[in-house]
């Protein structure tokens, strides 16, 4: 009879075990669900899914459609700038950047920020500045290990010095779900 009333409750305890873990599950499969293509958070705002600049000059489309953009039309020396982002697989981004003055310069710079959205806030996650001095050009890249399921973006401030003059302006890379 002692053996009959210590199984009771065990095997209760272990019904009541199997039955939180299934409903845990579930509820998490379903949470996940509910963003299309593996996406754990809600898309960004749709302005924020396509490239920008804050200072937008012109847009000039290049050869095989790839844009870039320009800065502010008062600008003497900062000409333009343009930032990719890529999926790499496992886990992995990779991002770039250059930013093009229109002559030679004192120094010219890109700072690249990579980053992520919340599902309310583009949250910095990884930074880096790459300068040149008395050049026309600067190229910038990195990369990072990153959670899948997350929307990924850079952002770009490019700036350039030349005598007692600075020039800058930021610019947006597009907006890429690391799956």
């Amino acid at each position: 009879m002692n053996r009959n009333r210590m199984f009771k409750p065990s095997f209760l305890l272990t019904v009541a075990l199997i039955l939180c873990f299934a409903f845990s599950t579930a509820a998490s499969a379903q949470s996940e669900a509910l963003y299309p293509n593996g996406a754990k958070t809600p898309p960004p705002p749709e302005s924020d899914m396509h490239h920008g600049t804050v200072f937008i000059r012109d847009f000039e489309m290049g050869l095989g459609g790839i844009g870039t953009y320009k800065f502010e039309p008062w600008h003497k020396y900062l000409d333009y700038g343009d930032l990719t982002i890529t999926d790499r697989g496992n886990g992995s981004i990779g991002f770039s950047g250059s930013t093009f003055a229109t002559q030679i310069v004192s120094t010219i710079a890109i700072k690249l920020t990579l980053q992520m959205w919340t599902g309310q806030d583009w949250i910095d996650l990884k930074e880096n500045e790459f300068k040149a001095n008395n050049d026309v050009t600067v190229y910038g890249a990195d990369s990072r290990t990153s959670t899948s399921g997350y929307y990924y973006r850079v952002k770009g401030y490019h700036w350039v010095i030349q005598g007692t003059d600075f020039e800058s302006g930021y610019s947006y890379s597009k907006t890429i779900l690391l799956q």
